[in-house]
């Protein structure tokens, strides 16, 4: 797509056949849920699939398999009188009017931290979002990131508020998605703090002493 504000086709093909993994899955999600455009298209490359699965040979079960699958159910089931698993014991305190995304499920997040004056971050505990470093980010109105590009994919969505980082304008619901070749420091626009669900496939590519000394200090 050329449009900056809804992932690239081979983000939505890769959810679609199920190829992006957990973390940016959870964030491009999050758009797609309230994005008929994009729903759309996930849903054309979901029929494309289940066409294609149809054409392949039946694969060989083992005879035993519905028995071994039986039991996998009953070894997880919880026991008679068995308390179900304990929810999260914490959920992170979101601003008010903003929730978080049914894309990320029961996912747990940490409490805020200030990682610079006006910003703030809360990351995903859930061991499927670390290796994509998933987090909220919180920003105040007018504030400025540090000029910065990526190594790999970036998906950033849109939860509240609204930032430009130089190429266009991602407001509420909108999906922000760079790779290597983009270098940019969003800004944020008067009025609300910008509120942002994030997933990355490698990390920060900070520019300036500034931008590494941050990187130093908070991993970011």
């Amino acid at each position: 797509m050329s449009d900056l504000r809804h992932p690239s086709d081979e983000t939505l093909l890769r959810l679609a056949y199920g190829s992006l993994g957990l973390g940016p899955s959870a964030v491009v999600g999050a758009h797609v849920a309230g994005c008929a455009r994009c729903g759309g298209v996930v849903e054309d490359f979901e029929r494309v699939a289940g066409a294609l699965l149809e054409l392949l040979p039946d694969a060989d079960v083992p005879a035993d398999g519905l028995a071994r699958a039986l039991a996998a159910i009953e070894r997880d089931a919880p026991r008679p009188g068995e308390a179900p698993p304990a929810p999260p014991a914490s959920r992170v305190e979101m601003p008010k009017g903003v929730a978080l995304p049914q894309s990320v499920g029961d996912c747990d997040f940490s409490p805020w931290r200030t990682i610079a004056p006006g910003i703030r971050v809360s990351r995903a505990r859930a061991h499927w979002a670390r290796a994509f470093n998933v987090k909220l980010l919180s920003v105040q109105p007018g504030k400025r990131l540090l000029m910065h590009g990526h190594r790999g994919v970036e998906w950033t969505c849109v939860l509240a508020g609204a930032f430009h980082d130089g190429r266009a304008r991602f407001a509420a619901g909108d999906l922000c998605e760079v790779d290597e070749s983009v270098d940019h420091r969003p800004v944020v626009e008067p009025g609300e703090a910008c509120v942002c669900l994030v997933a990355a496939e490698g990390s920060t590519r900070h520019h300036g002493m500034a931008g590494r000394l941050h990187q130093a200090i908070f991993g970011d």
